[in-house]
């Protein structure tokens, strides 16, 4: 919501028919393709692991269900690599049982005696972040690799803790995939392309796994993130797998496309859960433009709009042609594949003061009127589910549901006590996959109207825990802690104590304390030694009292800077919360007027053929028999 739409882009038939073809094609692996065509196939957002103990036991491998579903496919399709973008793991530290289930998916379909026909060029991040001694897995004498698989990290499974290492490291060290995007010094960045070859084609892919998305900014900001691109460029097709925000959530707290190099043919972004599948147009910088594709994840992990629609993966075909009067240019053929092995999920707004019951009238305003109309609302949903995808395995055919209900003048149902009209002792005869879930109720606040806390009575009710709902953030208990003992931190920067407990935590990092109070004095022993080098004040200093005035001024300086850092930090986040707010958003979602184009030519994901047509705008979502529904609009904004 909020978020300017992007205006269709030209095409070769009709985008809502084009739509419709889409949703008709049941999938079928295509033919091979010849010698001198590079076959990509592409998924995002995995989330392997994802309610892996929840209370439905069906629901507890939805992940793994799609990821075998992107591998199945992927070798079906004779597809020469497999591209991930990010997030393959929910969890940063995977259970056993999570790591046991996706090791023993990838060595059926990764391992194999089918030849890779891609040559590696240049693999210098390759599994190694040094950019020194890259390696690809199909290359060990020791391995019959039949499908390489390609993967950068994302927010759910990046790289930390002693080493620097992510989970992607220890699959990637079984041989099971190709790991790259990560960077040593993020400070300076180094994209450093993994150029693979297939016959004339050669393909250059740069991987940024996902970075703090302020750091990543301002490093684009700062001309501190450093492409290295092959001579000649026009030689390559250029593809970026990014795992960043994109939809625009402050000044600094997303990537603008128009900060992404000139030189790119292709994008493919990860993180952002909606499904845009088709490539629609980017503005790059210096108002080139490039396609992007948005995959969206392969499961759903929230319960909100833009997941209801059906979920996709995708494969593209490149080759080097040839065009009359411009020579030899690369086009692509783009292909989105849709999941059959992921559970439904039905969406729906309701606005209990519109509706009204079998008679025509409207809703009575008690607790019983209430649930025995949201109870009719999930059955009829449950019914619809049922109808648009037949198709599906018994073992997701359990949809989820999720009833956004405004409730102004309403009783609000408890959510867990609603949800059991739906269950049974046996899990098998639930009639949905989530039923205490089902729920989400909301008011509009009136203005000049202050927000009044729930009392106990009505929290033990809804089964919360007052404690938690009202748990205060790390940072805050860190910051109070310091000021009840009247500790003054001398030498450690806030920022740094708060990033490394919040490590600590969330992450399970054990060192990250001990690691940040090493680096914090480092830094400041390096700094005094400098001085000492060149010949400052501290050479001839040998009082501890006068040596103890110059700390205390250095750590002035730095209490300085962070707290300017700060507030710059939240006048931005300020600031970008008004501009979303005023439409002004000028993202790759925003309508543009197009001076420069890379013109690389997209095929009709409905043709035979690659042709010379457009590039195809997305809609909302990849289109298909998903549901966003609701009295009014929908909320399918993230």
């Amino acid at each position: 919501e909020g978020e300017p739409q992007l205006n269709p882009l030209p095409t070769s038939e009709p985008l809502a028919a084009s739509t419709a073809n889409m949703q008709a094609q049941a999938w079928a692996p295509p033919a091979a393709v010849d010698a001198n065509t590079f076959r990509i196939f592409i998924s995002t957002d995995n989330h392997l692991g994802y309610h892996e103990k929840h209370e439905y036991p069906p629901r507890q491998d939805d992940s793994f269900r799609a990821v075998e579903e992107v591998l199945k496919n992927a070798t079906a399709a004779k597809s020469d690599i497999l591209l991930m973008g990010g997030d393959l793991y929910h969890d940063h530290k995977p259970s056993r049982q999570c790591m046991v289930k996706s090791l023993k998916m990838f060595r059926r379909y990764v391992f194999g005696d089918r030849p890779v026909q891609v040559e590696p060029t240049s693999i210098k991040t390759v599994n190694d972040e040094t950019g020194e001694k890259g390696y690809v897995n199909w290359e060990d004498e020791n391995m019959n690799i039949g499908l390489p698989v390609f993967i950068i990290h994302g927010n759910h499974d990046d790289p930390t803790g002693q080493g620097n290492y992510s989970v992607l490291d220890e699959l990637c060290n079984a041989g099971m995939v190709n790991y790259f995007g990560k960077q040593k010094d993020i400070q300076n960045m180094v994209i450093k392309p993994v150029i693979l070859t297939k016959g004339t084609c050669k393909i250059a892919i740069y991987g940024i796994g996902n970075i703090k998305d302020e750091r990543l900014h301002e490093n684009f900001k700062k001309e501190k993130v450093h492409f290295e691109v092959p001579s000649p460029k026009e030689d390559y097709f250029h593809i970026l797998v990014i795992h960043q925000n994109r939809a625009q959530k402050g000044v600094k707290n997303y990537i603008p496309t128009e900060m992404l190099p000139d030189f790119l043919n292709f994008i493919i972004w990860g993180h952002e859960h909606e499904c845009r599948v088709k490539p629609e147009e980017a503005i790059l910088k210096d108002g080139k433009s490039a396609h992007l594709t948005q995959p969206g994840s392969s499961c759903q992990t929230s319960y909100t709009g833009v997941e209801a629609f059906n979920k996709h993966m995708a494969y593209m075909d490149i080759q080097l042609g040839v065009s009359p009067g411009s020579g030899s240019s690369y086009r692509y053929k783009f292909k989105p594949v849709e999941h059959k092995c992921t559970r439904p999920f039905m969406y729906e707004e309701i606005i209990l003061s519109n509706e009204t019951d079998k008679k025509g009238d409207p809703i009575k305003s008690t607790e019983e009127a209430v649930t025995k109309f949201l109870e009719k609302k999930v059955h009829e949903l449950v019914k619809l589910s049922e109808e648009e995808y037949s198709d599906r395995p018994e073992d997701i055919s359990k949809p989820l549901i999720r009833l956004k209900v405004e409730h102004t003048g309403y009783p609000q149902i408890a959510p867990r006590r609603f949800g059991q009209l739906f269950t049974d002792n046996d899990t098998k005869k639930w009639a949905v996959a989530n039923p205490f879930e089902l729920l989400q109720f909301w008011r509009k606040i009136r203005e000049g109207t202050r927000k009044s806390k729930p009392s106990d009575a009505n929290l033990q009710e809804l089964g919360i825990d007052r404690e938690i709902l009202e748990a205060p953030e790390i940072n805050d208990l860190v910051l109070e802690e310091l000021e009840r003992n009247s500790i003054n931190l001398e030498v450690l920067a806030k920022d740094h104590l708060f990033s490394a407990v919040e490590a600590f935590v969330d992450k399970e990092e054990v060192s990250a304390i001990k690691n940040m109070v090493l680096d914090q004095l480092e830094d400041v022993q390096k700094h005094f030694g400098k001085q000492v080098q060149n010949g400052g004040d501290l050479a001839s200093i040998n009082d501890d009292k006068e040596l103890m005035d110059h700390v205390k001024k250095l750590l002035e300086i730095r209490q300085k800077s962070e707290a300017a850092r700060r507030n710059a930090s939240q006048l931005d986040r300020v600031a970008g919360s008004a501009a979303v707010e005023a439409g002004s958003s000028s993202t790759a979602r925003g309508g543009h007027s197009l001076s420069k184009s890379n013109s690389i030519p997209i095929a009709d994901s409905d043709d035979e053929e690659p042709s010379s047509s457009s590039a195809q705008a997305a809609s909302s979502s990849a289109g298909g028999r998903g549901r966003a529904r609701g009295r009014g609009a929908a909320a399918v904004g993230r």
